[in-house]
């Protein structure tokens, strides 16, 4: 893995995130029953993520992008679906949200990655 391709995976898992984050802070406003948003906010950021990780793949790679991207759309979708319904969230804190979930799934599927292939001193460069 080079570092153009991990930077590249980064901006898209955090523009994902930033759009389903968006999107959820649209949907869920402060009057749904707390489980109820987060099973349809986590189901429909997969749902959505799958099919945008899906066209993605095509130029970064399948894996590379298929389990980061599933990952963004279920934190995402849950964490802002629960925000939402219970304060209410901005369409710019859903953003924000959704970014660092996506930040932080990517961050965390790579390092996995790495470790369990045993190259832990290999980060990206």
């Amino acid at each position: 893995m080079t570092w153009r391709y991990f930077c590249a995976d980064f901006l898209w898992n955090a523009a994902l995130g930033a759009f389903l984050g968006m999107l959820c802070a649209f949907v869920f406003i402060p009057g749904w029953p707390g489980a109820a948003a987060m099973l349809a906010g986590m189901f429909g950021g997969m749902l959505l993520a799958s099919v945008a990780g899906s066209v993605a793949g095509i130029w970064l790679g399948a894996f590379e992008v298929m389990l980061p991207s599933m990952l963004t759309g279920m934190a995402a979708g849950m964490l802002v679906a629960m925000r939402g319904a219970h304060e209410g969230v901005s369409a710019a804190q859903g953003a924000v949200l959704g970014a660092a979930c996506g930040a932080g799934s990517i961050l965390y599927s790579t390092a996995l990655n790495l470790w369990l292939r045993g190259n832990v001193a290999r980060w990206p460069r």
